[in-house]
């Protein structure tokens, strides 16, 4: 008498998956759900691990309220118990003895990130290939019965699914839900005597993980609409989420010019998150879509939800009308003369007339904003810049300025979020580095404000340009963070 082998999965989708083991040592997943329904209390439970059979215990986690689960994220390999103690009160010391009860098990022989040999399917419809194992398996006349086991915990225990009704391999299995599903065909001999089913901790013979939730996937900058202009070099940067990270498979990023859904690819076998350098092709209406797309090894895709594209050069400003234009420029250069004279309230009046021909004037919401601040309207300066930033998400001196006000009130978390935007689109920003720095000063971060500080000094900037100023001030303030004394550097922020 012989049980059935599994050869194979026969899937409903084209892939290889190579040669499968037999006797593979597999594990449940990297993370299991407690079922704590039958151990209520207000004040939560304590969940106790051992790993020898009860003997000894040792508190691996808590939940402080009423919960219905708890999560134990594994991390080594064997056989894990699990007690679980409601607590009665906060002052509750309760500790289980040798030989307490046992509540939940696991049995965690490789981590399923470590292990080659599972196969990914996105069908919850799988059929499963046996090979009976017995010398008269070929003679004529000879009829064998087999069953189909499947088990959810690695084999730490199982359930008959049913039996091969033909009796002939392969036998379907239709799962209920994702998961990691491991099976096993136990079969009869010619004489009609069945194996025995499989014992508990007995490991299956092939171990399949069943994905059907594709990744999502988020284009992080370019934001719709940024002004990216042609020939400049920028970094597309994009973010995606799967059930497991660990088996994201590939990344791709694609862009179609003018219009959107003629794809043609970027680059593609990129990380799950990330940054790719990209030199801004020309656009006929000054419009590029871009796409990122993400493939599990389940074989689910994802891809970014279609957005408005990004510009080229500024196409709103375009579709005015041009004398309209040429009119809002010309109260510009009024504006400009008038804060250089320092005639403030003036040069206020003629950059709001600017911005109400031209709405994208976004140099126009910018100088308005510094001129406002010089007159100690702070308000009104953070509305000018947010204003601005609606028609330029990517424009480097409204983020700067912008963070720079938010630096002024000790918003950190509000500027260190404007500057990891401006840093990530133009990563040798002096001023971006400089007032990085004076943000993780302020957030307490000596260290990662030291680093900025040097980066700063290895790089090169133009004489006529702040960066040069801006290496001398940081010399400085790294000397400072070295003694007793924390000197703020006096300098110019506003561009």
């Amino acid at each position: 008498m012989r049980r059935a082998f599994l050869l194979s999965l026969l899937w409903l989708l084209t892939a290889t998956f190579g040669t499968l083991l037999a006797e593979v040592e597999v594990s449940y997943k990297d993370q299991l759900e407690l079922d704590l329904s039958l151990f209520s209390s207000e004040k939560g439970c304590d969940i106790w691990l051992s790993k020898d059979t009860g003997k000894t215990w040792m508190l691996v986690g808590k939940t402080f309220k009423k919960e219905d689960s708890y999560i134990y994220h594994a991390r080594t390999k064997g056989l894990h118990h699990f007690h679980i103690h409601a607590r009665g009160d906060e002052k509750d010391d309760y500790r289980p003895k040798a030989g307490s009860d046992i509540h939940a098990a696991i049995l965690l022989k490789a981590l399923e990130r470590d292990n080659p040999n599972i196969l990914y399917s996105n069908k919850r419809t799988l059929n499963i290939s046996y090979r009976i194992d017995d010398l008269s398996v070929d003679l004529p006349g000879s009829t064998f019965q087999s069953w189909l086991y499947v088990t959810k915990t690695s084999g730490l225990t199982w359930s008959l699914y049913g039996a091969d009704e033909d009796g002939v391999s392969p036998v379907p299995f239709v799962a209920g839900d994702d998961g990691l599903y491991g099976f096993k065909v136990i079969s009869s001999d010619v004489a009609g005597q069945k194996e025995s089913s499989p014992e508990p901790g007995v490991s299956p013979d092939v171990l399949v993980r069943i994905d059907t939730v594709p990744p999502v996937v988020e284009i992080i900058s370019p934001q719709p609409y940024d002004l990216w202009e042609t020939g400049s070099t920028r970094q597309i940067q994009w973010q995606c989420e799967d059930e497991a990270m660990d088996r994201l498979q590939s990344v791709a990023v694609y862009y179609s010019i003018g219009k959107e859904g003629d794809w043609k690819l970027i680059e593609e076998g990129l990380p799950s998150s990330g940054g790719l350098d990209w030199k801004i092709p020309s656009s006929k209406n000054g419009r590029v879509f871009l796409q990122v797309r993400a493939k599990d090894k389940s074989g689910n895709s994802g891809s970014s939800q279609a957005q408005p594209p990004f510009f080229t050069r500024n196409v709103l400003e375009e579709l005015l009308d041009p004398q309209v234009r040429a009119r809002a420029d010309g109260y510009f250069e009024t504006a400009t003369i008038c804060r250089k004279n320092r005639d403030y309230p003036k040069a206020v009046k003629y950059y709001r007339m600017t911005l109400q021909l031209n709405p994208y004037h976004v140099k126009g919401f910018n100088d308005l904003g510094i001129t406002l601040l010089k007159m100690g309207l702070t308000r009104d300066g953070f509305d000018s810049f947010e204003g601005g930033l609606k028609y330029a998400p990517s424009d480097e001196r409204l983020l700067g300025n912008l963070a720079r006000l938010y630096i002024e009130h000790d918003q950190w978390e509000e500027a260190e979020g404007l500057l990891t935007r401006l840093l990530g689109l133009y990563p040798r920003d002096p001023n971006a580095l400089w007032l990085m720095a004076e943000v993780r000063m302020g957030m307490g971060q000596v260290d990662l404000a030291r680093d900025l500080w040097t980066r700063l000094q290895h790089l090169t900037f133009p004489e006529d340009t702040r960066g040069p100023r801006y290496q001398v001030q940081a010399k400085q303030r790294f000397a400072d963070t070295l003694v007793d004394g924390d000197k703020d550097a006096a300098f110019g922020w506003l561009r």
